[in-house]
């Protein structure tokens, strides 16, 4: 198999999948990719706390077929052998209308399970992207590498809610009374046409940035700039931690010149806010230019 593959990762899986596949459908745990509206593969997954039966999981995918077809347990993986903590249940599956190969997996060591399900009968492609599929284990930072952006988010925080449209799209994390938040605008030129990069991030994010002086910085590709704030007394500072107010808070935002994107991180806290994770955030979120 030649085909050219890219790494997708969202919110606790990662896989391997051709060039042209991209997210159609994407829930907190479950993931549609394919070509341009054709959803080739879908996968969802879960955490697994206690024992995981394989076999208990796909008699729950044979019932989910029996309206209009019909879910058969079949070795297509033709003996493949999954990697140490991995158990595989492959089947087949076919409704009136289409057909394809399926698998439920667990993964021992992420604590996890997923439900595999290609619309294909290249029994190869399908077998290439199931040994793709990684299940990240919660006290891992988690990947997100999809459509044009990756990042990469510390272990702890929990995706609470995201949005994809065209020039505009973010994804929100919390993690005990932290909150995370990132962004992405473009295209970019057309956007700072009328307005400087600083007046936008206070036109935006006003809560952020209000009684707030802006600090400049270079981000390596373009021009950044910076907003933080804490309780500037003791007293402010016990209050924001006894009824857990997110006072203490910090916006970047910057240019991406090669890409002609704006990224935003925005990170607030009811404590001080760790820097060095702040960073490691920045450094790693970027627009990928295929």
């Amino acid at each position: 198999m030649d085909t050219e593959l890219k790494r997708v990762a969202w919110n606790g899986i990662a896989c391997e999948v051709p060039a042209d596949f991209d997210p159609l459908a994407l829930g907190r745990a479950e993931i549609r990719l394919g070509p341009p509206g054709e959803a080739i593969l879908s996968l969802k997954w879960r955490p697994i706390n206690g024992r995981f039966s394989p076999k208990k999981h796909f008699a729950r995918v044979k019932r989910a077929f029996s309206g209009d077809g019909e879910a058969t347990q079949e070795d297509w993986t033709e003996g493949f052998a999954p990697s140490d903590g991995r158990t595989i249940l492959p089947y087949v599956w076919r409704t009136t209308s289409e057909a394809g190969l399926g698998a439920v997996l667990h993964d021992s060591s992420a604590r996890a399970g997923a439900l595999f399900q290609a619309r294909t009968d290249d029994r190869e492609a399908a077998l290439a992207w199931l040994d793709s599929l990684r299940l990240i284990p919660r006290d891992q930072p988690l990947s997100f590498d999809l459509f044009d952006i990756t990042a990469t988010i510390p272990a702890g925080f929990v995706l609470e809610s995201f949005f994809f449209k065209p020039g505009h799209f973010g994804l929100t994390f919390a993690r005990k009374r932290a909150q995370l938040v990132l962004e992405r605008l473009g295209p970019a030129d057309v956007i700072l046409e009328v307005t400087e990069l600083a007046d936008l991030g206070m036109i935006r994010w006003p809560d952020l940035t209000k009684a707030v002086t802006p600090q400049e910085f270079e981000a390596g590709d373009g021009p950044g700039v910076n907003w933080s704030k804490a309780p500037a007394s003791l007293a402010g500072r016990l209050i924001s931690r006894l009824f857990r107010r997110r006072a203490h808070q910090c916006l970047r935002i910057w240019r991406e010149m090669s890409a002609n994107r704006i990224l935003a991180v925005a990170v607030r806290d009811s404590g001080p806010l760790n820097q060095d994770m702040i960073e490691a955030i920045c450094r790693d979120y970027a627009t990928v230019r295929s």
